[in-house]
């Protein structure tokens, strides 16, 4: 738990509401000032202020003290400043104080605080909020179009005039800031959607509005209008209806990576976005710890069945890598390590990611790479190694595009051209898929893995498919892919020269994902391809190869327009795009490996690059630190030169 008086943000504004302050006030408004740079600054286990200054409660991400409405009196204990506003969780909560500020060997400082009985300046009066109308509660239900099953969703009700109106127990103005509320309410696109049960009312006051209902990548948008005023009337109805129904193929989707978020929240974000299951990853962020304590080695006790929700780890350095521990039955620590923002100023960059990743084996949990390829300082080197299990081949972007701009001006690895060096070398890295959320411009399952579980889903079900690489990765298409007949994951033994029979499908409404490609990849070559010039909601294309080589298949589809989510101006990320990448089949001559000297080579350059950082730029304690790591990254080096 952080405590309450630590990392406060402050911001005020001193210009005071009288056009000519006199002269006298000067001091007091510099000891305001002197005040609030005291209390931004405050934590109470490095600050060199004896004690916690007056208002250190009020501290908290988002909070801003603002004194320039304040006018100042003389009391007989000093001068009082009222009202000094402070905004507390963006400017939504406003709390009014008084405060007195006394004089002592000629300086000025502030002595105390109390509430303030004075009226909120009208300049900062909110003027849209639901409590300032004469409200009614309308009922609402939401059901499947094919079963007439109550469903969960994500909706939006909005007025004629497009103002957005939340549900009960939701709020009207969404947080949208890092690890600010996250769960429950979404902003995308500047549009406010709340996460709701399948039966929920919602106050407003009279006239003409719109709900719109999201669910899943499976589901069709639904709108309906309708009237508030008069006589009460009964509950408003909404269906939705589906384009696909993969479970009932025995496809299976999660999001394998989210933070911050609370069981109960994930659960009903899990439901609305018609997910299996999700990952909330606990971690360490510099000091901040998130998740630990709900972390049990198993699924959420508000798991269910068919809706699980789980508890895992990122384990995450700034150059080396972050990886997902799936599984994992006891937290591996250290969860981060090195210099911030993962790790610490002054922090050391031992272990190596290897460690991490035996260390889940022990356990036998599964090892992703979180976000992939980047960041990637030990990336080559634990693929080589047979550290790593799976591979987030979507996060963030396009995994179709370029690779993104580092902060240093370079520009990252393309992630599939990436991808595909690692399989073109042999490993067997399965794609799995997850949004990262942190925020509340992020929707759980915008990316997402489906993974092809024969019997009924469970946690353990998902596991194994995992490691079979029985899945694909979509943020919204359904894309399938045989060869031989043989489906994603299998391992087809053939003779040199045999004829190998490809077949690859996608499906997704046009005007909801629209895919403008669907290709068929052998050994990170594309070798048929088809283009939706028709603007088709299904495509199917069919290739015949002879086999000379052992090498691997895969289907691919992708468009152009960026769908509105995975938005985050920090990481300079505009949306993602309707994709989808099957893992592969792969497909064995003779017996023969997978290996492609090309491959191999810039791999082994990856890993050199690792060692010169070992060498001259990573932090140790000891030299046998050091030489331990340069020793196993020199065992990488020798698989990609063998």
């Amino acid at each position: 738990m952080m405590r309450w008086w630590s990392s406060l943000w402050l911001l005020w504004l001193c210009t005071p509401l009288l056009a000519h302050p006199p002269p006298e006030w000067e001091a007091q408004r510099r000891a305001l000032s002197e005040w609030a740079e005291i209390l931004s600054a405050y934590h109470a286990d490095r600050s060199s202020v004896p004690a916690p200054p007056p208002g250190a409660m009020f501290s908290g991400e988002d909070t801003r003290v603002d004194f320039g409405h304040a006018i100042f009196s003389s009391t007989g204990a000093g001068v009082l400043a009222t009202p000094v506003v402070v905004t507390v969780d963006d400017p939504v909560f406003l709390i009014l104080i008084d405060v007195q500020l006394t004089e002592t060997d000629g300086l000025w400082r502030v002595s105390a605080i109390a509430p303030s009985s004075s009226g909120l300046p009208q300049s900062l009066v909110p003027r849209d909020l639901p409590e300032h109308e004469l409200l009614r509660d309308v009922d609402f239900r939401l059901l499947d179009g094919d079963s007439g099953q109550p469903v969960h969703a994500r909706v939006r009700i909005v007025d004629a005039h497009g103002r957005y109106w939340p549900p009960h127990g939701h709020r009207k103005n969404i947080r949208t800031g890092w690890r600010h509320d996250v769960g429950g309410d979404v902003r995308i696109d500047e549009k406010n959607w709340a996460y709701v049960t399948p039966s929920f009312s919602a106050p407003l006051p009279d006239g003409e509005y719109s709900i719109h209902a999201l669910k899943g990548t499976e589901y069709l948008p639904a709108e309906t209008s309708f009237a508030v005023g008069g006589i009460s009337s009964p509950a408003i109805s909404v269906t939705l209806k589906r384009w696909s129904d993969v479970n009932a193929r025995g496809w299976y989707a999660g999001d394998t990576h989210t933070h911050f978020l609370s069981e109960q929240t994930a659960l009903r974000e899990l439901r609305a976005e018609d997910l299996n299951i999700i990952y909330v990853l606990a971690t360490k962020w510099g000091e901040l710890i998130t998740d630990v304590e709900r972390f049990t080695g198993g699924p959420s006790a508000y798991s269910t069945p068919t809706e699980v929700v789980v508890y895992n780890e990122e384990t995450r350095h700034g150059w080396l890598g972050h990886t997902i521990l799936h599984g994992i039955k006891e937290l591996i620590y250290p969860l981060t390590w090195g210099g911030p923002s993962e790790g610490v100023v002054g922090g050391y960059d031992y272990p190596p990611m290897a460690h991490q990743a035996d260390r889940a084996h022990d356990q036998d949990g599964l090892v992703t790479w979180a976000h992939f390829p980047g960041p990637g300082g030990e990336l080559a080197v634990d693929v080589g190694l047979n550290k790593i299990d799976t591979v987030d081949l979507f996060t963030w972007g396009d995994a179709f595009g370029p690779g993104r701009m580092r902060p240093d001006g370079t520009q990252s690895h393309q992630t599939l051209e990436m991808w595909y060096h690692f399989l073109n070398t042999g490993s067997r890295l399965p794609a799995t898929a997850g949004t990262d959320k942190m925020l509340n411009v992020q929707v759980s399952g915008s990316v997402r893995t489906w993974a092809h579980i024969p019997e009924a889903f469970s946690y353990a079900g998902w596991m194994s498919a995992l490691r079979a690489g029985r899945t694909f990765v979509s943020t919204g298409p359904i894309i399938q892919l045989t060869a031989n007949g043989a489906p994603i994951g299998s391992e087809l033994d053939l003779s040199q020269g045999s004829g190998v029979s490809i077949q690859a499908t996608v499906e997704a409404p046009y005007s909801q994902y629209p895919v403008d490609r669907l290709e068929i990849v052998v050994g990170g070559k594309v070798v048929a391809s088809r283009v939706n010039d028709a603007q088709a909601s299904s495509l199917e294309l069919n290739a015949e190869i002879e086999l000379q080589n052992s090498t691997w298949v895969a289907a691919r589809a992708n468009g152009s327009k960026l769908l509105p989510y995975q938005k985050w101006a920090l990481l300079g990320t505009q949306g993602i795009p309707p994709m989808a990448h099957t893992s592969p089949i792969y497909l064995l001559a003779d017996d023969a490996e997978i290996w492609s000297e090309q491959d191999a080579r810039i791999l082994a350059q990856e890993v050199q690059t690792a060692i010169d950082w070992a060498t001259d730029k990573g932090r140790y304690m000891t030299n046998t630190q050091r030489e331990e790591v340069i020793s196993l990254y020199a065992q990488a080096l020798q698989f990609y030169k063998r």
